[in-house]
């Protein structure tokens, strides 16, 4: 497969993306919209500035890589691990990330705003300056010690089955 980004570089990646173990490689504004990196694990990989809304990239493992400015607006990353990278500046907005882990992650300015947080852990993470307006987060989300989630602007609600329905736009009054 080959990644194209917008430097102008080209990166071939042996079969297909998903479920790969890419190592070192530079994917400094890779394009990757849409694309699927279902299980892929990225080892201290550059992705500052990578293009990935829309993308599919559920149980991809993020170790040690620069996310720096990413984009992953409305991506499907459920049960994504993020582990000792720097992912300051970058955009989570309307993300799926329930049962993600953000462990020993720089998350300065990243907007969470309106993503599903259900079940996702950022109790090793350093959340202080997140954008967490609209996020939606269940008694199960982990979140570091001391830290409110809802003093930020994040969204509690009870279950699972009530994260779906209030991102579908009902309300608990049947509206």
């Amino acid at each position: 497969m080959r990644i194209v980004c917008q430097t102008g570089a080209v990166v071939e990646v042996p079969g297909q993306l998903g479920g790969s173990v890419l190592t070192g490689l530079d994917l400094h504004r890779a394009i990757l919209e849409r694309a699927s990196f279902v299980g892929t694990t990225f080892d201290r990989c550059s992705l500052r500035n990578a293009l990935c809304p829309l993308s599919t990239g559920a149980k991809a493992r993020f170790l040690g890589c620069s996310l720096i400015m990413a984009e992953f607006q409305a991506a499907d990353l459920t049960g994504a691990f993020f582990d000792g990278g720097d992912a300051a500046h970058s955009d989570f907005t309307g993300a799926n990330l329930s049962s993600a882990v953000f462990a020993h992650v720089r998350l300065e300015s990243v907007s969470f705003r309106g993503s599903n947080l259900d079940d996702s852990d950022f109790s090793l993470a350093a959340v202080s300056g997140a954008l967490l307006e609209g996020a939606i987060y269940t008694p199960s989300t982990r979140w570091p010690a001391g830290f409110d989630p809802g003093s930020s602007g994040a969204i509690l609600v009870g279950s699972q089955t009530e994260v779906f329905r209030f991102l579908e736009g009902e309300s608990d009054d049947g509206d």
